[in-house]
């Protein structure tokens, strides 16, 4: 349940992220119509991908990161944690998720999910270079990453 909610999150901050967006082009054109009806006539982009994790989150501030990450052939993360929600996507290349005791390889256009506190580890283990966008949902005052004891 709590990965549905995540999700529902991720996906209405997005949205909310898109009309902040569009506004911002509206109000760089001045609201004239004419040069926003020439944006609706532009070819829509396809969809390569698509990741939810929907969560519930308690009252609060809460910072939304979003990084991309290159990893080279044989890096990546060894054991380490988060202080909030992640959902990681793979734009190009692959790799190998070490979590719960379990290895998993996670190719271009999937994605995981973690939440606080789980410790795992993420190693480009390719032959060529791996692209990562990670959003994470930060409480205010929390580490985005902490090593842990056997990842240092």
């Amino acid at each position: 349940m709590k990965r549905i909610m995540y999700y529902i999150v991720i996906v209405s901050m997005v949205f909310g992220l898109s009309n902040f967006v569009m506004a911002h082009e509206e109000s760089k054109m001045g609201g004239n119509e004419k040069d926003m009806s020439k944006m609706e006539t532009l070819p829509k982009p396809n969809e390569i991908s698509k990741a939810s994790f929907p969560l519930v989150v308690k009252t609060g501030d809460y910072d939304l990161l979003t990084i991309v990450l290159d990893f080279p052939t044989g890096s990546g993360f060894l054991p380490h944690s988060h202080g909030g929600y992640v959902l990681a996507t793979v734009l190009e290349g692959e790799m190998t998720l070490q979590d719960k005791g379990a290895e998993r390889k996670v190719k271009a256009g999937e994605s995981w999910t973690e939440n606080p506190g789980d410790v795992h580890s993420v190693i480009n283990q390719g032959t060529v270079n791996t692209r990562v966008v990670v959003a994470m949902l930060l409480p205010k005052g929390s580490s985005a990453t902490t090593m842990s004891d056997g990842g240092k």
